[in-house]
């Protein structure tokens, strides 16, 4: 990132001082209070949060802050560059402020230290990264410009990652609707992969670039991939050997179906939270990764786990934690190789999906082009460098990226595949070896699944004693205290202290588990407490039936899910019991939408005869289930359209283009934009008429532009395609136009009464000027500022007296307002 350089500092007529290079004329006419009184008082109405503001605008909006009283819980974190803290002298040493409730660092601070200097803000979801007025007014390209992108992208990671560490509860769901089938743990596979050459498949557009090659070696190859990728490989007539799935939702046994077809060559590695669909109805060998169970379970080994945030970061995990010491990259690119953010047999490559995604980041690829990237994939990447880090500091592993146009990672080197050697020239002992390990009989299942149900009927029994006890708590935390004298009443007191102690009892070594399947049923029990060893009886019961309430919420959804887990199990018994008929089990099937599970019924029951009903019965399964298998317009591909289709993300794209001067962009943004559906045609029009006047803007066609600007009728796109009209007249200096445009603004909001009537004023109209003016201030006359702009034009007005009382008015709300006192000052004079 560029740094700033500063020239000579600018001082105003109220003694404060600027830089041009940040706050251009910002600061000229107006002091700084006045100003941020107007953009930032809403700040003050927080009594806690933790507001993270990119830039000091030289240094003045920190020092307003620093004066100004604060509610108590109210933090602030300014991000400032090294180089404005030194010449503005905001710290008499050092570069950083790590104290106190207004804080000051530069652009490498690293946001892991809010998690724990400011954990309750960060639990309770109070915390937000503002911009201050240098970098709203910065331009393209500039310092400001890029210090906000890197923070916006450093805090969108940091926020998404503590957040979802909050909220396991789409985890822990999914593990216990797996339970009956998280049967062998991976850790069983360890060390079968040392002297392999390793090869892990992503979904990513450099496959295209490797995939012959994959194809003509891949006898030589252990395959891990994706599960997504399948339908991709068995077009090509690749076979992996491992597929791997760990996303919990339902979308992704939409996305990755096709796996199925592969059960008869290929072994299921799927995390233990992968989605039940994908993991019930899989008919193949199988094995899981992580803890079989969220809850300690005595003697319990521990299992390899699955870190994400992507399937091919949990891939690369298990390959290098299963002995690899060679392994190859492919389709793992965590930017948009070619422009693209799939390969080219996905449901992404089908539509411009690019144009679906609001990027702020860019990566460099390993042909050294700055990428464009998502927040998601900037974040898999992140991950995915820590983690060659910890691989290669634990042994010796090589790591290559067959992907030239695959994000760059420390660690990891380029080759291409040309240039690849072999350690061995087949993997067929291996196969072998893979397969008697895995291979179970229908006994062995049939045995694990009652232990199962036995298993989740005890924490059943559990989680509905810990449920009563935490309903029975919160029911007497709030009487602790006599009403009137609010002394302790000591029956209540005992009664909380002893359901306290049984629901720690029960809770036991699974606090954390239970803390973060669902982090804001507790939101209340992290309220900031100005002094917890002398909590007042309200803050005392308030903190305890935020626990109790916390703890039934919690208790509450466990208990659903494990009735929900204890009827799978019992399912997945009965099909693998030699009594149990299709017939008995397909309203099951049906309720889970699970027909795949006729398909294992029949593998394991080959010797059953059914008469004509029973065969009825599970020939409807087998048809329902090849029907699912076969339906192409399901819910990702939906996901996929309506992400493309948000017009929100669609104008982001432009407005980045615009200042970029990225014509290509702009061309493709209005041709996919034709392309979209519309509930009201002209509605589409009046988005494509906006496009297309931001390029001819950019292509100087400026006449044109406006032509397409003033043709924009839908009211939301209407009020931006003004503004940009009104940008162009005001740099040509045309303000008879800008007049005419800044009418039409005016009914969009009443803010733009006040640059009219500046206009009004630059054209000698000053009467008008304060006639706009004073409308203006009749709705809004807590807006000193304006105020302050009133006294001045009536000074030029000659009318004295009616500035000195604007003047006094504000004085008598703002007594240190520094332009009122200074116009104040020279009415004296006068």
């Amino acid at each position: 990132m560029q740094g700033i350089t500063l020239s000579d500092v600018q001082e105003n007529k109220f003694g404060e001082k600027y830089f041009s290079e940040i706050n251009h004329l910002a600061f000229e006419t107006l002091s700084s209070d006045v100003i941020f009184n107007k953009l930032y008082s809403n700040l003050l109405d927080k009594e806690e949060h933790l507001y993270i503001i990119v830039g000091t605008d030289s240094g003045l909006l920190f020092k307003h802050f620093q004066n100004k009283e604060l509610p108590k819980n109210l933090k602030l974190i300014f991000v400032e560059f090294s180089e404005v803290i030194q010449a503005t002298g905001l710290l008499e040493s050092g570069t950083e402020l790590w104290e106190g409730n207004v804080r000051l660092v530069t652009p490498d601070f690293n946001f892991g230290r809010i998690g724990s200097a400011f954990n309750s803000y960060v639990l309770r979801r109070k915390i937000d990264l503002i911009k201050s007025l240098g970098v709203i007014d910065a331009q393209s390209n500039s310092a400001y410009r890029e210090l906000w992108t890197q923070m916006e992208v450093a805090f969108n990671a940091f926020r998404r990652s503590e957040f979802n560490a909050q909220s396991t509860r789409v985890f822990e769901i999914e593990r216990v609707l797996n339970a009956a089938d998280n049967i062998i743990p991976v850790r069983e596979l360890a060390n079968t992969l040392q002297g392999r050459d390793v090869v892990v498949l992503g979904g990513g557009p450099t496959l295209d670039d490797s995939i012959d090659w994959l194809r003509e070696n891949q006898h030589r190859l252990v395959i891990f991939a994706a599960a997504r990728i399948a339908k991709r490989l068995i077009n090509e007539s690749i076979v992996a050997d491992f597929y791997v799935t760990v996303d919990p939702f339902d979308w992704s046994f939409d996305n990755s179906k096709s796996v199925m077809a592969c059960a008869d060559e290929s072994v299921l590695i799927h995390s233990f939270h992968a989605q039940h669909k994908i993991v019930s109805q899989w008919n193949g060998l199988a094995t899981f990764s992580g803890a079989r169970y969220g809850w300690k379970v005595e003697g319990e080994l521990p299992n390899i786990e699955t870190p994400g945030p992507t399937v091919t970061n949990s891939a690369m995990h298990i390959a290098c934690s299963l002995g690899a010491n060679r392994v190859f990259l492919s389709g793992i690119d965590f930017c948009f190789a070619h422009g693209l953010t799939h390969e080219s047999g996905s449901e992404e490559a089908k539509v411009a999906d690019t144009f679906g995604f609001n990027t702020r980041a860019k990566l460099e690829d390993n042909a050294g082009n700055l990428t464009e990237t998502s927040d998601d994939f900037y974040g898999a990447w992140q991950s995915m460098e820590s983690s060659v880090k910890l691989y290669q500091a634990a042994r010796k592993i090589d790591i290559f990226n067959l992907g030239l146009h695959s994000a760059k990672i420390k660690g990891v080197e380029y080759i291409s595949c040309e240039d690849v050697t072999f350690q061995k020239e087949d993997k067929i002992d291996l196969t072998q070896l893979v397969r008697d390990k895995l291979k179970l009989s229908v006994e062995d299942k049939f045995d694990f699944a009652k232990k199962t149900v036995k298993d989740l009927q005890v924490q059943l029994k559990r989680f509905s004693k810990l449920q009563k006890l935490a309903h029975d708590g919160h029911s007497v935390a709030g009487k602790l205290y006599d009403e009137k004298t609010l002394e302790p009443r000591d029956k209540q007191m005992i009664r909380v202290q002893k359901l306290r102690k049984k629901i720690d009892n029960l809770v036991a070594e699974d606090g954390d588990m239970i803390m973060n399947y669902q982090a804001k049923f507790f939101y209340d029990s992290f309220k900031p407490v100005e002094d917890e060893s002398n909590m007042s009886p309200k803050e005392i019961e308030e903190q305890l039936k935020a626990f109790f309430s916390g703890v039934e919420k919690l208790s509450e959804h466990f208990v659903d899910a494990i009735k929900d887990g204890i009827k799978r199990a019992e399912l997945r018994r009965d099909e693998l019991s030699q009594k149990v008929l299709p017939s008995a089990l397909f309203s099951q099937w049906e309720k889970w939408h699970e027909f795949g599970r006729s398909e294992q019924w029949l593998k394991w029951h080959p010797d059953t005869e059914l008469n004509s009903e029973e065969q009825a019965v599970l020939d409807k399964a087998l048809k329902n289930y090849q029907n699912e298998y076969e339906k192409q317009d399901h819910n990702y591909s939906n996901r996929v359209q309506k992400r493309i289709s948000n017009v929100s993300t669609l104008l982001t794209r432009a407005e980045k283009a615009y200042d970029n001067k990225d014509i290509e962009e702009l061309n493709g943004l209005i041709k996919h934009s034709k392309t979209l559906d519309a509930a009201k045609e002209s509605q589409k029009q009046s988005f494509i008429f906006l496009l297309e006047g931001m390029l001819d803007e950019i292509l100087d066609k400026p006449e044109s532009a406006m032509q397409s600007y003033l043709q924009v009728e839908m009211p939301s796109l209407r009020h931006k395609a003004l503004k940009r009209a009104l940008t162009h007249f005001m740099n040509t200096k045309n303000y008879e136009q800008s007049m005419l445009v800044l009418e039409q603004l005016c009914s969009f909001s009443l803010e733009y009464m006040v640059p009219y009537s500046d206009m009004l004023n630059m054209m000698g109209q000053k009467i008008s000027a304060a006639q706009i003016l004073q409308m203006y201030l009749t709705q809004h006359p807590e807006h000193y500022a304006i105020q302050n702009k009133m006294a001045q034009l009536l000074m030029d007005l000659g009318e004295t007296e009616a500035a000195l009382a604007t003047a006094n008015f504000v004085l008598e709300n703002e007594p240190t307002d520094k332009t009122a006192l200074h116009i104040k000052q020279e009415l004296s004079i006068v």
